[in-house]
């Protein structure tokens, strides 16, 4: 009867550890097709309270699920990566090579609020706190 009772355990565990798992494959599904689904445009762009957000008017970006996020203008691009991690909430994109505005998306940002057309997120540098809000193209 003893024996039962450890696999029954054994059982129970791995099920809840597949469960887990299986939410947060879920979880991560669910944000790549936010991100991915649509065009986005930096509609602020804030360098603590100072905003530059006229350097990002008219490129948009479009985010990859391979990875690659690519802004353009119509006349100029620049080519990125992006990676979206679910556990804290955060982007890390990388526009190597880029000059300004893309290079000043380089970075982990931490995603503090976000809904169905909208992200904001927060960049600590050593020169400030980066403040962006990106929203869909309708």
């Amino acid at each position: 009867m003893r024996l039962t009772h450890f696999f029954v355990a054994i059982f129970l565990t791995f099920s809840l550890a597949s469960c887990k798992k299986l939410i947060e494959d879920q979880k991560r599904q669910a944000a790549m097709s936010f991100i991915t689904n649509g065009q986005w445009v930096v509609a602020s762009y804030l360098v603590d309270s100072v905003s530059i957000t006229d350097q990002f008017t008219g490129y948009k970006f479009k985010f990859d699920e391979n990875g690659t996020v690519t802004g353009t203008d119509g006349t100029s691009s620049a080519a990125g990566t992006w990676v979206a991690e679910v556990s804290d909430y955060s982007i890390t994109s990388e526009f190597p090579g880029a000059n300004d505005p893309f290079q000043l998306l380089n970075g982990h940002w931490i995603i503090k609020d976000s809904g169905t057309t909208f992200v904001k997120a927060d960049l600590k540098t050593d020169t400030g706190i980066m403040h962006l809000h990106l929203t869909k193209v309708p």
